[in-house]
């Protein structure tokens, strides 16, 4: 599966942007309401209870992780077949949670995609 990662320093700032791969850029919001993710063309947010879930942390937990930087994510953007997906990775530590975000707004958990190597 194509995937072009957004976070990585080898790509050029724009090479992230949807509308350089012939995609529209859009915002999607994710349903239930209200809803759980948000995306506005390179910008994610994930409401902060579901992510903890994700992650088995509690919300409070998960909060001052992300500021001390142990949480982190990466954020794909689907080339060829899978333009105009998302690949969003969340860690924490030896865990992760893996979506992919369907240009409906769609989401589908995934395997880890550094679990490949």
């Amino acid at each position: 599966m194509p995937w072009l990662d957004c976070a990585k320093a080898d790509y050029g700032p724009y090479e992230c942007n949807a509308a350089r791969d012939g995609v529209a850029r859009e915002s999607i919001m994710v349903n239930p309401s209200p809803p759980i993710l948000e995306i506005h063309g390179d910008d994610v947010t994930v409401e902060a209870t579901y992510l903890a879930a994700r992650l088995g942390l509690p919300v409070d937990k998960l909060l001052a992780e992300m500021q001390r930087g142990i949480v982190y994510s990466r954020v794909e953007r689907g080339i060829g077949e899978d333009a105009g997906q998302l690949r969003l990775t969340f860690r924490y530590r030896a865990r992760a949670w893996t979506v992919i975000v369907q240009r409906d707004g769609t989401l589908s958990e995934a395997p880890d995609p550094d679990d490949d190597r």
